[in-house]
């Protein structure tokens, strides 16, 4: 991943890859305020998603993440997603002390720290932050991932740096991915009047308006006025928007993926009912004692090998910032010429810190499975049901009716998800 080349001028970070300030100069606070986080008004509604191109510094983010915690929920959404997309990578340490030269350290201090407590290393991919009823997921990756991400989103901060000198963020192809990520009436917040990007944001649905911005500064929004349609039968991945009947969740089995799955969806305001065969807690799999958190090592390129690594990336910030636990360090070895040829071809990949024939993953350590179920449940308030073996269910009226052993029934639910390791085979069927 490219990381940013910077330096201050007048304690303010310039970029050397754009020539360019990161925001205005002499009151950067102030204009992110009136052109991003406070142009627009929160919605009484169940979730909210901001989307950003740019995250640069996360001056907007820390702005919106502060105002939505200071409005009184009642007002305010439930929930709030923000995602950010950001091509050049600032070192913690360096997001630290700019924050600092701008004298903003003590007002977003709390903020900032929780944050940067989990800040990734140099590596592409999409990492996600828990904060109080809000989600961030950072993308390191260049803008033109939008194309491969499926969300609808209520307001877009479309920033970066000045368009004639980072026009990839203003033009057209990124304009008609906004489009495509955005539903109707959603609204657009940009310093920018540039005349090419209102020409793209009128070919492309929005309706242009011009206001005064910033200290005298032109400045427009933009409202898209009818949601796009798009008819891709290949896109088997596209999302499925529906609407569910109730809030009720049932998760068969009560193992680590169950429980991880009860303390997300808790998250999300669901109520969860979890239903074990078995009379305790950690009677298969996830009953072992301890076991290793680590990635597997594959060649670049592969993608197991990548999916495993962003996993345990997840993996390691999820039971490091939900329970609290402290990792040492994994040291895994190549055994075989295999291995060994895997680890060289690795010697680059920042997660792995490689010398001859050993790994170390910084992230990585013991873990206690039983220990980690029973505290996961315990944060979900997920009611569990022992002594409930699966049979079948009925979807009738779209809500899940559960048959259990011993003539049990259970109902009304709206989501149904099986949690059983190697026994889900026997209820699943092609």
């Amino acid at each position: 991943m490219k990381k940013a080349k910077l330096i201050f001028k007048d304690n303010t970070p310039f970029s050397l890859d754009f020539d360019d300030f990161y925001f205005n100069s002499k009151d950067g606070l102030n204009e992110s305020k009136f052109v991003y986080t406070h142009s627009f008004e929160w919605k009484n509604q169940e979730n909210f998603i901001i989307a950003e191109s740019g995250f640069g510094i996360g001056l907007n983010f820390f702005l919106t993440l502060k105002r939505f915690l200071q409005t009184t929920p009642s007002k305010r959404p439930k929930k709030l997603f923000y995602i950010s997309i950001e091509a050049f990578y600032i070192e913690k340490e360096q997001l630290r002390e700019i924050y600092q030269k701008l004298g903003f350290y003590e007002e977003f201090k709390e903020l900032l720290e929780q944050f940067l407590k989990f800040y990734p290393k140099a590596k592409e991919g999409i990492y996600r932050f828990y904060f109080e009823d809000c989600f961030l997921d950072l993308v390191f990756e260049d803008i033109t991932i939008l194309k491969e991400l499926d969300f609808k989103a209520d307001i877009w901060y479309l920033d970066g740096f000045s368009p004639n000198k980072n026009s990839q963020m203003f033009d057209e192809n990124l304009i008609f991915e906004v489009a495509r990520l955005s539903k109707k009436n959603t609204q657009i917040c940009t310093f920018s009047s540039a005349s090419f990007l209102q020409k793209n944001l009128k070919k492309y649905g929005f309706r242009v308006e011009k206001t005064k911005g910033f200290r005298k500064r032109e400045m427009i929004k933009a409202y898209l006025e009818n949601e796009l349609e798009f008819k891709d039968k290949e896109a088997y991945f596209s999302r499925t928007f529906s609407s569910l009947k109730n809030k009720k969740v049932a998760i068969i089995g009560a193992g680590i993926s169950s429980a991880v799955l009860a303390y997300e969806l808790s998250l999300r305001g669901f109520e969860i009912d979890v239903f074990e065969k078995h009379l305790e807690l950690g009677k298969g799999a996830s009953g072992n004692e301890s076991g290793i958190l680590s990635s597997l090592i594959l060649k670049p390129k592969v993608n197991l090998g990548e999916f495993s690594e962003l996993s345990f990336i997840e993996a390691s910030r999820f039971y490091r910032q939900i329970l609290d636990l402290e990792f040492k360090g994994v040291v895994e070895f190549a055994h075989n010429d295999l291995m060994q040829e895997r680890f060289n071809a690795q010697r680059e990949n920042i997660l792995f810190k490689i010398s001859k024939n050993q790994a170390f993953l910084e992230g990585g350590g013991v873990i206690f499975p039983k220990n980690l179920v029973k505290n996961l449940f315990e944060k979900s308030k997920a009611c569990i049901y022992f002594n409930h073996e699966f049979q079948a269910y009925k979807f009738e009226n779209e809500c899940f009716s559960l048959n259990f052993k011993n003539n049990i029934v259970k109902s009304d639910y709206a989501v149904l998800i099986y949690a059983m390791g190697a026994d889900t085979k026997d209820f699943v069927f092609y």
